[in-house]
């Protein structure tokens, strides 16, 4: 059985070759708040090279609706710089600005500005803010949950 994988800049140079060996989809993280991931297009281009389907995710750091547009926005136009377009997109949720108070409204706008801009596959990577995430669970196409703990949040790993 091969491997899906989250891919980063915190992965480094990805060898692809050898990675492709591996893996059988893979999660590129394509931008997170209002920069783009360094590694980004390297990542989309080894995929590419390599046959390795992908998705892209961005980190989302928003804490309001208006926010979350704007970061959902710049998401869709750093994709756009790839060669190849992602099979969907994903907020990924479980930065401390998502509270028990905003997570739904920061959700929901997400998604529903990815829909506004054309993208057909969307959905959430989200962890234990899944139970503050509302309707935005019923827009989703796809929702990856993880819920043990990880360094960068107390609630959460991937």
């Amino acid at each position: 059985m091969k491997k899906i994988a989250d891919i980063s800049k915190w992965q480094g140079n990805v060898v692809w070759a050898k990675a492709a060996a591996e893996l059988e989809f893979v999660i590129l993280r394509a931008s997170c708040g209002i920069s783009m991931d360094v590694k980004y297009l390297r990542n989309v281009e080894g995929c590419v090279q390599h046959g390795i389907p992908f998705g892209a995710y961005h980190y989302v750091k928003a804490g309001t609706a208006e926010e979350a547009r704007r970061e959902a926005s710049y998401f869709v136009f750093c994709t756009e710089k790839a060669a190849k377009q992602p099979s969907f997109f994903i907020a990924d949720i479980e930065y401390e600005a998502q509270t028990q108070m905003t997570t739904e409204a920061v959700c929901v706008a997400f998604l529903d500005e990815l829909r506004k801009l054309g993208c057909k596959k969307i959905g959430l990577y989200i962890n234990t803010r899944y139970k503050w995430a509302g309707a935005a669970i019923g827009m989703c196409d796809i929702c990856l949950l993880y819920t043990s703990p990880s360094p960068r949040d107390s609630t959460s790993s991937r």
